[in-house]
């Protein structure tokens, strides 16, 4: 990204977040080339909510989407 990167824009929404107590958590799915298993724990312990990795395929997306509105649903 231009600015920041995801683990920055994360760290900065999660930040936000914890000043407004009664907003909702904003859902968070990295995309990424990555696809080291350290990689992968890095964005989750960053505050992501999931991770889809490049090539990616739409049933990957709808099924990341679906565990994310299941998460956040439940």
């Amino acid at each position: 990204m231009p600015v920041m990167d995801g683990l920055e824009s994360t760290a900065k929404i999660r930040e936000y977040e914890s000043s407004q107590p009664s907003r909702p958590a904003t859902p968070i799915i990295a995309m990424t080339a990555n696809n080291e298993q350290s990689d992968h724990i890095t964005y989750l312990n960053s505050g992501m909510n999931g991770i889809i990795t490049k090539p990616m395929n739409i049933k990957t997306v709808v099924s990341q989407i679906r565990e994310i509105i299941t998460t956040f649903a439940g």
